[in-house]
């Protein structure tokens, strides 16, 4: 029974509170490639009944320059996307020539660097968060260039920073909040899926033994109360 319980507390927390997933693209190069493993805070905007796709409670505002996870917009597979959310509601935004434009203001590409003969990476800054973005240097129409859009409430844009290559807001339209599932916390570099399942392990563990220890406290309680 205790195991039976354990698992259901285990996936409740995976599910509404904390989560770890694997890279698998090149959508968020420079920041993520493939085999980093992310730390997903799914409690850091509020709270979700499992399974129920709407915020309960809501606890902080999603911002810009912010890595997010989204549920797949295409509904093709249940793996979510990894994206930075670059407007929110009311902001305007636009793409010219591979410069992004929020809400009239040029967002300069700094310490631009060529890194190959048909790459180079830049910096970018909002809202104080400072990134690395990542261009083919060959104009690609559908995505160096984008007329302004006006982001509704209940909305956020979302861009990979691997520019040039990612499926996006430029493709796939605006994201609903609710679709935004956490926020990314931390990033572990070049992780292997042994690591993943490791910390899975781990993390079970943990749950298992402070049910373990909730189990006692109630019993000796309860001894207390009938003595």
């Amino acid at each position: 029974m205790k195991i039976f319980f354990t698992l259901i507390l285990f996936v409740t927390f995976k599910i509404t509170i904390l989560d770890i997933a694997s890279i698998n693209g090149r959508s968020m190069k420079p920041t993520l490639t493939d085999s980093d493993i992310v730390l997903i805070n799914k409690a850091y905007y509020g709270l979700r009944i499992p399974f129920y796709n709407n915020y309960v409670v809501r606890f902080d505002e999603i911002e810009k320059g912010s890595v997010v996870i989204i549920n797949d917009p295409t509904e093709q597979s249940f793996n979510g996307w990894v994206k930075r959310v670059v407007a929110i509601a009311g902001d305007s935004i636009s793409i010219s020539n591979k410069t992004l434009f929020v809400n009239g203001n040029e967002i300069n590409c700094r310490n631009a660097m060529l890194i190959n003969k048909t790459s180079s990476i830049c910096e970018e800054s909002l809202e104080g968060v400072t990134y690395s973005i990542r261009h083919v240097n060959a104009f690609v129409e559908y995505q160096d260039e984008l007329g302004e859009v006006i982001v509704p409430l209940g909305y956020v844009f979302v861009l990979g920073d691997n520019r040039s290559v990612s499926a996006d807001s430029r493709t796939v339209g605006l994201i609903a909040t609710h679709d935004v599932v956490g926020k990314q916390v931390a990033i572990f570099q070049g992780m292997k899926l042994p690591y993943l399942f490791f910390l899975l392990i781990s993390i079970l563990l943990l749950l298992k033994s402070i049910y373990s220890n909730l189990g006692k406290k109630t019993s000796t309680d309860f001894s207390l109360v009938k003595l």
